[in-house]
Order: structure tokens, then C-alpha cells, then sequence
């Protein structure tokens, strides 16, 4: 069994070779100038952090107690404040009121009503607010 090669398969060899090239390059041009693919969506967990309170002093008393000869007053204890977390980006957005949305542009809705005009002049200029 010796391997032997003939015009034909030469022939076949080298077309074959050259359908390939040009398959590459035309491949090369076409994909060239497009853009990366997009990046894999990052997975948010559900659960969001809760917002951190402050720590606040209680408010003073309203009325002042008498005090009695018999028995010291004992001193009011000292409020315990701790150091709240730095707030994060996600928390200051969700503190923040929500913004009054603007009026809808009639982009979305459909110009079909301005067809039953009479003139091509007045269904033009019906389908202008629609833009």
C-alpha cells in the first residue's frame, strides 16, 4: 500500500486549500470591525443590606422631677453611641425621594386617528406630535 498522489488529488488538495483562505479572509473582513461581545450580566443577590440608623440621644424629659432630700438623685445614664457603617452608594439612592417623572412624549402612541383627515397637508401635520 503506497501512498500515491496523482494530478487529481493534488488538484483537490490545493482547491481545497484555497477555498479555505479565501473563506478565512472573507471571514476576517467581515468580523474585523465588529464590537466585543457583551459583557455576562452580574448576579445581584436578592437580599438588599438594610439602611443604617443613626443613633440618637432620647429625647429629655418634659416635666423636671422633685427631688427629695432623702434620696440622691442619680445621674441620668449617657446615651451609647456607636459608629454608624459608611453609608453605600445603593443606600444613599434609596434614602433619596423619588423624582416626579416628566410628561410622556406621544412617541409611543399610535398616529392611525390623523389617517381620517381630508388632506395629505393635515395628516402630516397631525402625525408631527406623534415624532
Amino acid at each position: 500500500m503506497a501512498l500515491t498522489l496523482t494530478k487529481k488529488h493534488i488538484l483537490a488538495i490545493v482547491g481545497g486549500v484555497v477555498v479555505l483562505a479565501a473563506a478565512g479572509w472573507f471571514g476576517w473582513q467581515y468580523f474585523e470591525d465588529s464590537a466585543p461581545p457583551p459583557k455576562a450580566p452580574v448576579a445581584k443577590s436578592g437580599a438588599r443590606p438594610a439602611a443604617a440608623k443613626p443613633v440618637t440621644a432620647p429625647p429629655p424629659p418634659t416635666a423636671t422631677p422633685v427631688a427629695s432630700a432623702e434620696a440622691p438623685a442619680a445621674p441620668a445614664p449617657e446615651p451609647v453611641v456607636t459608629a454608624a457603617a459608611p453609608e453605600t452608594p445603593a443606600q444613599t439612592e434609596a434614602a433619596k425621594p423619588p423624582l416626579a417623572r416628566p410628561a410622556r412624549s406621544r412617541a409611543g402612541e399610535d398616529a392611525r386617528s390623523c389617517l381620517t383627515l381630508a388632506t395629505n397637508a393635515e395628516v402630516h401635520k397631525c402625525a408631527e406630535q406623534y415624532r
